[in-house]
């Protein structure tokens, strides 16, 4: 049986807690060390923090026309990315769970540009998927993110 990205989150922040235990009870060092130590301990926490927080992220890419934005559609069970036989420039997108059906476009420098609230049959869907095909383009446009309120998503993709 293959493990939940929880059970080894879980595991590897067990293991984290257990290093970091070994520095607190460390006991009495020489001074020389001691501010080494000390440098690591501090760091190991602060990664340990992040870890915490942080989503795992899975890109997928391939050739084209080789089922990318497909795969995902399945996966997702809802058609959101576009699917062409043909060559395309797509931005790069992150699929995320939110409760409501947003996108956000992000620039070079992770600010927001735009937030898109859409629905089955709004504008902001059809400018949305204009986007996506890279029929329409924004200056600075780093990435989007799409945010769906698919269970599944609660483990977020990025697409390229």
């Amino acid at each position: 049986m293959l493990a939940s990205g929880t059970d080894i989150k879980e595991t590897i922040l067990r293991q984290y807690d257990e290093v970091i235990s070994i520095f607190d009870n460390g006991g009495k060092l020489p001074a020389s060390l001691r501010e080494t130590v000390d440098k690591h301990h501090k760091r190991l926490v602060e990664k340990r923090k992040e870890f915490s927080e942080e989503f795992c992220q899975v890109v997928v890419s391939g050739d084209i026309s080789a089922g990318k934005s497909s795969l995902l559609n399945f996966l997702i069970g809802r058609d959101v990315l576009p699917t062409s036989v043909r060559e395309s420039r797509s931005v790069t997108c992150r699929l995320r769970y939110g409760t409501e059906k947003t996108a956000k476009l992000i620039d070079d420098s992770g600010n927001e540009i735009d937030d898109l609230k859409y629905d089955e049959s709004n504008e902001a869907l059809k400018r949305l998927k204009a986007l996506l095909k890279g029929d329409e383009a924004v200056l600075g446009l780093s990435y989007i993110d799409i945010f769906l309120d698919k269970v599944s998503l609660q483990v977020n993709y990025a697409f390229n």
